[in-house]
């Protein structure tokens, strides 16, 4: 199983869209679900959300908040579903909730993480992708050749 670790802020939108979004702060800028999908489709893999909206979803809908089903829904709409999201971890940090993941998770063939913070733990060296300012086409270049290789 190849893992796409998904993080939503600053990857499936940009700052402009998230200053434009109003009251709520963030959402999913669906200009970006496109290139979500090329990447997903070139390389089947499994989106694990990494996001700290990931509270809002659960792999049941029906546990799913209102946030949690516009996720499910907008995702739905460009053929694309969520496999799984990483726990919360007592450290916080994200690296610690996606090795967590993969240490539960055996049969992982290849895996990238996509998010806009730094992660800097040595088992994601060659295994990230870093948007500065929303997903565009060269980063999903760079995640289609980490998770094909």
């Amino acid at each position: 199983m190849k893992v796409l670790f998904l993080d939503f802020d600053g990857v499936l939108n940009s700052q402009d869209y998230r200053d434009s979004y109003g009251s709520m702060g963030a959402g999913i800028d669906k200009s970006k679900m496109p290139m979500l999908k090329k990447l997903v489709d070139t390389t089947d893999a499994k989106i694990v959300i990494i996001t700290s909206l990931r509270e809002y979803w659960d792999k049941n809908p029906e546990k799913c908040d209102y946030f949690g089903k516009v996720i499910n829904e907008t995702f739905a709409e460009y053929g694309l579903e969520i496999y799984d999201k990483t726990p919360v971890s007592d450290s916080g940090k994200r690296e610690d909730e996606i090795l967590d993941w993969i240490v539960n998770n055996p049969g992982i063939k290849n895996y990238v993480a996509v998010d806009d913070g730094a992660l800097l733990a040595k088992f994601l060296v060659g295994h990230f992708v870093q948007p500065k300012d929303g997903l565009e086409e060269e980063h999903v270049e760079k995640a289609v050749e980490i998770l094909n290789r």
